[in-house]
């Protein structure tokens, strides 16, 4: 077993003014390579498992919205990445609307029936709003995950990549690697096209995040 020392990357989006910089702590050498790396961005809020504004791609996650659509979080507290179904009935709308108005009844969002009604408009028309509202409330467990037709494939508006789900779980394609995630939606393993992969079994997240720290030096206590 081979532990290779930290290498860092960093830079600055010129878009958004985003800071952002990658460490590569450990790479443990063997048949599946071990590797933890983290990217910190100065306009991430999010809290992963390394602190506010770090990610990892062991905090990739999946999750299915009520109208269809699924969302992955890349690296836990990076970029939304959204995949619609190429078409979505007016009825598959409604019924993802009235779960996310159900739902915000639970949370007590609305304080009379013209607040309840002005939501439901903008949740019908506004798809993102439709995707961060769904996105909130199962986070705060006011409503489940939806389901997801085995088989089917989505696409985003630039094709690019794709996401296909079987009984086994998920499946994000491009033309680099292909990413497995469980049927919870987690991220499982990485299949790159030159033919290496990296897996990432259950408890990976954890097992990583006592590896970092145990491997970080230990502050003498001050007396």
């Amino acid at each position: 077993m081979t532990a290779i020392p930290s290498q860092t990357e960093a830079g600055v989006n010129l878009k958004n003014g985003n800071y952002y910089i990658t460490y590569t702590d450990i790479v443990i050498a063997g048949r599946h390579d071990l590797e933890i790396e983290r990217t910190y961005n100065s306009r991430s809020g999010g809290k992963g498992i390394f602190g506010i504004g770090w990610g990892s791609d062991y905090e990739t996650s999946l999750a299915v919205q009520g109208d269809g659509t699924v969302v992955i979080r890349e690296n836990g507290s990076g970029a939304r990445t959204v995949f619609r179904p190429p078409s979505l009935s007016k009825e598959e709308i409604e019924s993802a609307v009235d779960a996310i108005i159900q739902a915000a009844n639970q949370d007590n969002r609305f304080s009379n029936d013209r607040e309840r009604r002005d939501e439901r408009n903008k949740l019908l028309r506004d798809a993102e709003f439709r995707s961060n509202a769904w996105t909130r409330y199962v986070e705060k467990g006011c409503s489940n995950h939806a389901t997801f037709l085995s088989g089917l494939s989505i696409e985003p508006p630039l094709v690019v990549n794709s996401v296909y789900y079987a009984h086994t779980g998920f499946q994000r394609s491009n033309s680099s690697q292909i990413d497995e995630f469980d049927t919870s939606g987690a991220l499982t393993r990485v299949n790159l096209s030159n033919g290496e992969s990296q897996h990432l079994f259950p408890g990976s997240r954890y097992f990583c995040e006592s590896l970092f720290w145990a491997s970080k030096p230990k502050q003498t206590a001050k007396t």
